[in-house]
């Protein structure tokens, strides 16, 4: 809209004084404002695709057992990503095998970006430092990525059951 504002000024001793030829009228001010067309910028979604999911499921590994974590295959053969094994002196471990990797990633769930750029273990991690609903993120020896669940320890006989998720992206 418009609008005016009129004023006076003051001088030191205090006396009012403005624009005239007696300087006794107030001067104005005369403010026009004008909508202006100003576009809201618009964010642009950036899509992130869903993650595919090529395995997943739960399996219970006993000592000396091992999973190909490409399939979700519980087998004491060969051709495994890890395998459960435990020393002389009773320390366990998760032995990685052939091309594969793994690494503890904590307790909250990892996502696929978490899991590809992690830096992985290609040999062993041992299991007594863990605890239940720990995760850990894997590469399988085909190159895909994952991760695991330690969903319980139990024994006797001596076994880990974990839940996994391997995506088809590697």
């Amino acid at each position: 809209g418009l609008y005016t504002s009129y004023w006076m000024l003051r001088n030191p001793e205090g006396k009012l004084f403005g624009i005239g030829p007696a300087g006794n009228a107030p001067f104005w001010v005369r403010i026009q404002v004008i909508a202006a067309f100003t576009p809201t910028p618009t964010s642009t979604p950036t899509l992130t695709p869903t993650p595919v999911i090529h395995a997943s499921g739960r399996f219970d590994l006993a000592l000396g057992q091992g999973v190909d974590l490409d399939r979700g295959e519980v087998t004491s053969e060969e051709g495994v990503d890890i395998r459960f094994t435990q020393t002389e002196e009773g320390s366990n471990w998760l032995e990685v095998e052939e091309d594969a990797g793994l690494t503890i990633f904590g307790e909250g769930q990892p996502s696929l970006n978490d899991c590809r750029s992690a830096i992985f273990s290609t040999s062993r991690i041992g299991l007594q430092s863990l605890s239940e609903g720990t995760y850990l993120c894997y590469r399988t020896s085909e190159g895909l990525s994952g991760f695991l669940r330690i969903v319980t320890f139990s024994q006797p006989p001596l076994s880990v059951r974990f839940d996994f998720t391997t995506w088809l992206i590697p």
